[in-house]
């Protein structure tokens, strides 16, 4: 890929792409380079929080109590 983009392996800093399987698999060839995008890996994990009980609960608390606020 690098070579149909005419970009240097040397003028490489970091490659960051979504976790895809299909990403992963395609820069497993630079693993000091490659880096997993942030707010896709935030995006997951608060995705699979947000299934949990116990966070469920939370935030629904939390939902009651800022809704409160709102209406004084």
């Amino acid at each position: 890929m690098l070579d149909e983009w005419e970009i240097n392996k040397t003028d490489l800093v970091s490659i960051t792409t979504d976790n895809a399987t299909n990403m992963i698999k395609a820069f497993e060839q630079f693993p000091d380079l490659w880096l997993g995008c942030f707010g896709h890996n935030l995006n997951l994990a608060i995705s699979k929080a947000l299934k949990i009980q116990r966070v469920e609960t939370a935030v629904r608390a939390c939902r009651h109590l800022v809704q409160g606020f709102s209406r004084s």
